[in-house]
């Protein structure tokens, strides 16, 4: 998948990716996933630099009604989008209001009030125990697909030395992979375990990561196996 190129994985459901450019001048693959909902509305999870000719595109696919912030990291260009589409409503991770006052006018995520909003296709499960990143994980049913975060990555392999390096710090080569600082910032590790049970029952059939490679013919399973710094 080319950075900056929206691109359909499943019908209804898009992903644009962006190189972020991290201190010290190493790239960061990130990823944004578009799902069109039933009514026609379109939800945008982790929004990235959006281009005119992008814009047009996702104007296409839909009007933009909901924009999810979904951690204390992934918020760094939802002010753009917010710009771009002002009849969007804000969904934000517990806590971002106050990491971001800009931003707390947007509804809080919880495993409840955002479902009827989002025609009961998308099912929301905050992951607990780690208040310094706040994860919420977003399972979109029609198509199977997990969307995370930060929860883990899924990278094959580093482009170049200084990817390499921050590959081998934060210790998310090869595949399925949670990454070292979740071991570090997860303050209750039981609540954090207990928070991801929900997820296991899901029907999974795709991962579509935020850092890293999407997870075709995905499970239960991979994910299960994928956590393991709870």
């Amino acid at each position: 998948m080319s950075p900056d190129e929206l691109v359909p994985i499943d019908e209804g459901v898009y992903c644009l990716e962006h190189n972020l450019r991290m201190p010290g001048g190493t790239l960061f693959p990130t990823r944004m996933t578009l799902i069109r909902l039933g009514n026609g509305d379109v939800w945008m999870h982790s929004a990235v630099p959006i281009s005119d000719a992008i814009a047009a595109k996702i104007d296409a696919i839909g009007p933009v009604r909901h924009l999810v912030a979904p951690n204390l990291y992934h918020h760094l260009f939802v002010i753009p989008a917010l710009e771009r589409w002002p009849q969007a409503q804000l969904w934000i991770a517990p806590g971002l209001e106050k990491k971001r006052p800009d931003l707390a006018h947007g509804l809080r995520l919880d495993a409840s009030t955002s479902m009827a909003a989002w025609g009961n296709e998308i099912t929301v499960n905050p992951i607990a125990g780690a208040p310094k990143l706040n994860e919420c994980v977003f399972f979109h049913r029609p198509s199977g697909s997990l969307i995370v975060s930060d929860l883990f990555f899924n990278f094959d392999r580093a482009r170049g030395f200084r990817q390499a390096l921050l590959f081998r710090i934060m210790d998310v080569s090869g595949g399925l992979r949670q990454s070292r600082v979740w071991g570090m910032i997860t303050a209750d590790r039981k609540a954090a375990a207990e928070s991801c049970e929900p997820i296991f029952a899901w029907p999974i059939r795709r991962i579509i990561a935020g850092h890293g490679m999407i997870r075709e013919n995905a499970t239960t399973a991979d994910v299960r196996a994928a956590i393991t710094r709870f």
